[in-house]
């Protein structure tokens, strides 16, 4: 005990007056080395609190970004599924716009196809048309030489009775 007590040195100055007090006496020294036991006793439990403060704030870090990962990740998947339909939406209009020229060009034939059955109906109303016409006038014209016909052979009759 002495040679522990030999190279401890007081601090402060009610440790010096301490000191004094308990110098060279086995009870005091054995008294003295109780409270230093005591404070590096508290001392190591303020170091163990301390420590078990570390590990916790450490704890809430790493949940904090682990959150902050979590969150990242979600933002990143809602990010892609974005795109992904603003892609999708695209394609559709793509298809769409494509049915559509596709549906307009039909529409363009039809109209053609529309035109030319209307063109051949007036065509053959024509024809038609002129046909008739052409056998009036042949009939108007077969008529007009029978008539004569007939005057001549009235007038040749006449003339032979004279």
């Amino acid at each position: 005990m002495k040679s522990s007590a030999k190279h401890w040195k007081p601090t402060s100055a009610k440790d010096e007056r301490e000191w004094e007090s308990v110098l060279f006496t086995a009870v005091g020294l054995t008294k003295l080395n109780i409270r230093r036991e005591k404070e590096r006793k508290k001392k190591r439990e303020k170091e163990r609190d301390r420590e078990k403060e570390r590990e916790r704030q450490k704890e809430r870090e790493r949940k904090k970004k682990e959150e902050k990962e979590k969150r990242e990740r979600g933002r990143e998947r809602n990010r892609k599924r974005k795109t992904e339909r603003e892609r999708e939406k695209e394609r559709e209009r793509e298809k769409k716009e494509k049915k559509e020229g596709r549906d307009r060009k039909k529409e363009k034939e039809k109209k053609k196809e529309k035109g030319r059955r209307d063109t051949k109906k007036r065509e053959k109303k024509k024809r038609k048309e002129e046909k008739e016409r052409e056998r009036e006038r042949k009939e108007k014209e077969r008529k007009r030489k029978r008539k004569k016909q007939e005057d001549e052979k009235i007038t040749e009759s006449k003339s032979k009775r004279k």
